[in-house]
């Protein structure tokens, strides 16, 4: 005799993908609805955007979504499980022009919410160009951002500033501010470093860097960038002589692949003379020139944030570039 459960007759119902309705189901069908997490209540969000990738990491499987360029994060439907991770990286600053500071990371922010069905803007940005004739001083890198300003239903927004562009020598000298300060440049004045400022975002903690390194009075060399993780190294000597003036290192983060990938590295500081280039700092951070010609720093490493890297004091000098930054969220799917 036929059964009537949740407004359907007979004994078994087909299904298809989607959240099981009330009804009577066969031994096939309830396999597949439990492998799908949709018996009940779903308990996955689903989303779209970026690039995406699944991994399983600490006995959960997650789906990530990177964006290394502007677009919009969707999301379509709300699970039990409905926490979204974010990491959000600014553009690096660029090396200052000659002899010069490293520029900083960009800004390193994360942030957890429970997802609300709708969208979410992202924005990257670009790293700053390095120092040329006549600017010389670095430029500060472009602010990287998830979200509406002001924030709307989904009550989130995180702003990653740009980081600070390198001094240079002889002037001017000192470092930028920015999401981590740049280095100064060295020269016989001495030299101070770009200071880090808060997100202008309303999350504590608002800290996203460190400052750059300081050249002080009769150092011939750039000082580091700051990085996410630490600020840049102080430049010490002088002509010919070996200088200690590394980026500042990043901060690691799992969220794209489940792997260990570190970001925001300060660049290192340009030198003069016959000494080894200063490396950025671990997480992108590109290095400093050395004394050739041409004498430039390194570019900071895309999508990473890094600072770029000091100039040299060959003819002609340049600042390295800083590294454009980068978005990343994930959330919880159902194991495979």
């Amino acid at each position: 005799m036929p059964k009537y459960i949740g407004n359907r007759f007979g004994s078994i119902v087909p299904i298809s993908p989607g959240a099981a309705s009330p009804a009577i189901y066969d031994i096939h069908d309830q396999y597949y609805i439990v492998s799908q997490g949709k018996w009940g209540d779903v308990l996955y969000n689903t989303a779209t955007g970026g690039s995406t990738q699944q991994y399983d990491l600490s006995g959960n499987r997650y789906k990530s979504h990177t964006f290394t360029s502007p677009g919009t994060f969707s999301i379509t439907e709300i699970g039990v499980h409905n926490t979204i991770d974010v990491m959000v990286v600014a553009g690096g600053g660029g090396g200052g022009y000659s002899h010069g500071g490293g520029g900083g990371a960009g800004g390193y922010r994360t942030h957890s919410f429970p997802a609300v069905v709708g969208d979410l803007e992202v924005i990257i940005g670009e790293g700053g160009e390095g120092g040329t004739n006549p600017s010389r001083q670095g430029k500060q890198g472009e602010n990287s951002s998830f979200g509406s300003d002001p924030a709307g239903s989904q009550q989130v927004r995180i702003v990653a500033t740009g980081g600070g562009g390198g001094g240079t020598y002889p002037n001017p000298g000192s470092g930028q501010p920015g999401g981590s300060g740049g280095g100064g440049g060295g020269g016989a004045n001495g030299e101070d470093s770009g200071n880090t400022v808060g997100s202008p975002d309303p999350l504590s903690p608002s800290v996203q860097g460190y400052p750059g390194g300081e050249s002080p009075g009769n150092t011939a060399h750039g000082s580091g960038g700051g990085g996410a993780g630490a600020a840049g190294q102080d430049a010490t000597g002088g002509r010919d002589s070996q200088p200690s003036a590394q980026g500042g290192a990043g901060l690691s983060n799992t969220y794209a692949t489940g792997n260990t990938t570190y970001y925001a590295g300060g660049g290192g500081g340009g030198t003069w003379g016959n000494v080894s280039p200063r490396a950025g700092g671990q997480g992108g951070g590109g290095a400093g020139g050395p004394e050739t010609n041409p004498s430039q720093g390194g570019d900071g490493t895309a999508n990473t944030g890094g600072g770029g890297g000091g100039g040299g004091a060959g003819n002609p000098p340049r600042g390295g570039n800083g590294g454009t930054g980068v978005v990343i969220c994930r959330y919880r799917v159902h194991p495979s």
